[in-house]
C-alpha cells in the first residue's frame, strides 16, 4: 500500500476509505480493527514511510501481516503488538486506539527493553537528581548534574559487541557463584574440595576477563565519543 492524499487527518476526521475496507472484510465496521489500523497508518505517515515495506523492514513482521493491518483485515496478535510497540516506541494501548497519549510508562519500558522498575528508578533518579524515586511516570525537572555519567553509561551499552560479551561473562560468573554458594554442585568423581577449587578457579578466570572487557569498553568510549564525557 502506498499512502496518498486520502490519508492525512486521522485525528480530525473519519477515514471513510478504511471503513469501507473493514465493512468489506467484516460485514460491519469493527471498532477495534478500525482504531488499530487507523492509528498504525497515521504513525506510518507521520514517520514519512512511503510503503508497507518500510514497516516490514523496521519490525521484521511478514509483509502480508502488515498489509492486512493497514487494509483493515487483521488485528495484531499479542506477540505482534509487542513487536510494534518496541520498534515504534509507543504504548500498546496507544497503538490499539484505547488512549491518545503517546507517553511511554515505566511498565511499557520494562516490556520493551527488559529494564525493570528498580533499574529504571536508578536512572530516573540520576536524570532528575532525586534521592528517592516514588513514581517513575511523574514528570520532574531534568537535572544536568549527572549528565556525563548517563552519557558514559549510554555509550557503554551502545558498544554492543563488547557489552554483550560483558553480560555473557556476568551471567557465567553469577551462575558459578550460585553453584559455589549453594547445594546444587555436581561433584562427579572429584571430592567436594576439588570441585569447589575448580569452580573458584573458573570464577577467577572470569573476573580477569570481565575486568579486561570493562576497561576495553571504557577505552573505546574515551577514544570514540564526545570529549566532554
Amino acid at each position: 500500500m502506498k499512502f496518498g492524499k486520502g490519508h492525512t487527518k486521522y485525528d480530525e476526521e473519519d477515514d471513510d476509505e478504511l471503513k469501507s475496507k473493514i465493512i468489506k472484510n467484516y460485514g460491519y465496521v469493527d471498532k477495534e480493527q478500525y482504531n488499530f489500523s487507523k492509528r498504525l497508518i497515521q504513525e506510518m505517515i507521520e514517520r514519512k514511510m512511503k510503503s508497507n515495506q518500510e514497516l516490514v523492514d523496521l519490525t521484521g513482521l511478514a509483509k502480508s501481516t502488515i498489509s492486512n493491518y493497514v487494509n483493515g483485515k487483521q488485528k495484531p496478535r499479542a506477540n505482534e503488538l509487542k513487536v510494534l510497540s518496541q520498534k515504534l516506541m509507543l504504548p500498546t494501548d496507544y497503538l490499539l486506539g484505547k488512549v491518545n497519549s503517546r507517553n511511554i510508562k515505566a511498565i511499557d519500558v520494562e516490556d520493551m527493553i527488559g529494564l525493570d522498575y528498580y533499574a529504571q528508578g536508578v536512572l530516573y533518579g540520576l536524570k532528575h537528581n532525586i534521592e528517592e524515586v516514588v513514581d517513575l511516570d511523574e514528570k520532574k525537572p531534568i537535572s544536568t548534574l549527572h549528565e556525563n555519567k548517563l552519557n558514559i553509561f549510554s555509550a557503554f551499552i551502545g558498544n554492543k559487541p563488547n557489552f554483550e560479551s560483558i553480560l555473557t561473562y556476568f551471567e557465567g560468573y553469577v551462575s558459578l557463584k550460585q553453584q559455589l554458594n549453594g547445594d546444587t554442585i555436581s561433584y562427579g568423581l572429584d571430592t567436594k574440595e576439588e570441585t569447589e577449587e575448580k569452580l573458584q578457579e573458573n570464577l577467577d578466570v572470569l573476573k580477569v576477563r570481565i575486568m579486561k572487557l570493562l576497561f576495553n569498553n571504557l577505552d573505546y568510549i574515551a577514544n570514540n565519543y564526545r570529549k566532554d564525557l
